[in-house]
């Protein structure tokens, strides 16, 4: 959560709820396999990056700062 702070206005962070019924078509199309999964997305839905499980938060900013 750290990271929202650090990049709000620039990023938005969005949290699917897996457990919820009405997910299931936004996680198969965006290829959902495990939880933790954290998909990165340009302006238009398109997959830039993903990543499984913990994740640094150092990974994550090389990531944004490289858009």
């Amino acid at each position: 959560h750290g990271l929202e702070m650090e990049y709000r206005g620039m990023i938005d962070f969005v949290y699917i709820d897996v457990d919820n019924p009405a997910t299931v078509k936004l996680r198969q199309t965006l290829g959902f396999r495990s939880q933790p999964q954290f998909i990165l997305l340009d302006g238009g839905g398109k997959v830039l990056e993903q990543w499984f499980g913990f994740v640094e938060p150092a990974i994550f900013r090389t990531a944004f700062e490289g858009l």
